[in-house]
């Protein structure tokens, strides 16, 4: 339950985070302190079973969550810059958000609920993961 997790600090501890990464995770229902950004970066894949892409009773589509923080952060250009990346992955990414937050998806066509390790355009998962956190991502 880490992206969980990491949804609730960025949610509730926004001030002390400025990004987080999900990986095959979901955000819990709930309210977020306004006022406080925090960048996302969301993989999922289409036929996750456990946490489902598009949701269920229990949890919400990773659309909703993507629009939240969307929102959350500010984001007036609510279509996404959409980038083919090969392999069945494509990547959508909001910028331009409150504390020049950004929010990104790589949505994995039939993958499953794992840890990504295939290359994705070129580079591991773990190391797109570490740009976007570190802040040196292009």
């Amino acid at each position: 339950n880490g992206g969980m997790m990491a949804y609730g600090i960025a949610c509730n501890r926004g001030d002390q985070v400025a990004a987080v990464g999900i990986m095959s995770g979901v955000m819990l229902q709930g309210d977020c302190d306004a006022g406080n950004y925090t960048s996302v970066l969301h993989f999922h894949g289409t036929a996750d079973f456990a946490l489902p892409y598009d949701g269920n009773q229990d949890f919400q589509s990773i659309a909703s969550v993507i629009n939240f923080w969307v929102s959350h952060n500010n984001i007036s250009n609510t279509t996404p810059t959409t980038t083919d990346l090969g392999g069945g992955v494509s990547k959508d990414e909001y910028t331009g958000g409150s504390d020049e937050t950004s929010v990104v998806l790589y949505t994995i066509q039939n993958g499953d609920h794992i840890w990504f390790s295939d290359s994705i355009g070129g580079e591991a998962p773990n190391q797109i993961l570490w740009n976007f956190l570190s802040g040196s991502a292009e």
